[in-house]
């Protein structure tokens, strides 16, 4: 007698704990004795996030319950938990480290003439509650956004929520030969526009409640200067977005075409409580000799999780018994072994 494997999904509700990150409820593989045959293995759903700037389409899947930080340092990579983005192919995005590189050539800006233009990255992952996000921009190559006053050349750290279209950035740009640094937000408006020439600092962007601040501060400097707030910010998630934009500033101006070079370093996020919006898989679960092994991709490095078996796969969550605690490895891979026996009744495993 072989055994069978089975991968099923299992989303949609969600699991809180008081201390450590929830595991996530969202692929379970069914164990029970019978002919061994190949795991089948079903996507989780993945929902796409639009661009800086508009909605974000998000949906819960699994949820931390506790105040955390995470950080990126872009030393090894981009890593799983980041998406890279671009809205034309004129970009190039360095994502292999030892930070996060985007540049564009100068081009005759007959893509997208009159629109914008981006490349960058956001999370996979929604921040709840509170938060505070803070990341250090260089720019190498960030000229004057000419020929036309009007032009734009950005680097921006922004957040979007999921109600409403909700969108607050801290942005350093030129407007045509000008240097400012600004907080926009609110109805789509510019917050506290100061004029500035930084070529290396951090931008920061804090929820309390409803309001949003964003402040700057200079290179090498601890002190951050607040540009401004906005309040009525009621999304209960916010995606985190990095981006170098080139844009126009008035209907029928040509956006900027010049060559630009900036890169993002030392990505930290605080938050009262972290969505993982593209979950964990379970790509694989195999039979070696008499252990069961599963593993998957798609955690976030160094959070734990817990692996629960049940005899009954509608069984609530809190009924299951847990059989091994373990952490995200390198790029959020996990893989767990459990021994199984020939007279075992049909067992299912979660993560």
């Amino acid at each position: 007698m072989k055994h069978k494997v089975m991968v099923c999904n299992r989303i949609g509700r969600f699991y809180h704990r008081e201390v450590k990150p929830p595991p996530l409820p969202l692929l379970v593989a069914s164990l029970h004795c019978s002919k061994f045959r190949e795991p089948v293995t079903r996507r989780a759903p993945r929902f796409h996030s639009c661009a800086l700037g508009a909605l974000a389409l998000l949906m819960a899947t699994a949820q931390w319950g506790n105040a955390a930080t995470i950080a990126f340092n872009f030393e090894s990579g981009v890593g799983s938990q980041l998406s890279t983005l671009t809205s034309s192919n004129l970009w190039s995005l360095g994502t292999e480290g030892p930070d996060f590189r985007v540049t564009k050539s100068t081009d005759d800006a007959t893509v997208l003439r009159n629109d914008f233009i981006a490349g960058g990255l956001t999370t996979k992952f929604a921040l709840t509650g509170n938060f505070l996000i803070t990341v250090h921009f260089t720019h190498f190559q960030f000229p004057p956004a000419g020929p036309d006053s009007r032009a734009l050349n950005e680097s921006v750290l922004g957040v979007s929520g999921n109600t409403n279209s909700e969108v607050f950035l801290v942005l350093r740009f030129r407007f045509g030969a000008n240097n400012q640094i600004e907080a926009f937000g609110g109805a789509g408006v510019p917050i506290g526009v100061r004029d500035s020439s930084l070529s290396n600092g951090r931008y920061q962007i804090e929820r309390v409640g409803e309001t949003l601040t964003g402040r700057f501060a200079e290179g090498g400097s601890e002190v951050f200067t607040t540009l401004g707030s906005s309040g009525g910010y009621v999304s209960s998630q916010f995606l985190v977005s990095l981006n170098a934009v080139q844009g126009f500033n008035a209907s029928g101006v040509p956006r900027s075409s010049t060559a630009l070079d900036i890169a993002f370093d030392n990505l930290t996020i605080q938050a009262d409580g972290f969505v993982v919006t593209t979950p964990p898989q379970i790509r694989t679960a195999s039979l070696v000799g008499n252990d069961l092994v599963i593993s998957g991709t798609g955690g976030i490095e160094g959070n734990d999780y817990f692996v629960l078996t049940s005899v009954n796969v509608d069984l609530p969550f809190a009924l299951w018994g847990r059989v091994a605690t373990n952490s995200f490895g390198a790029d959020g891979t996990f893989s767990f072994t459990n021994a199984v026996a020939l007279d075992m009744p049909q067992r299912f495993f979660l993560i």
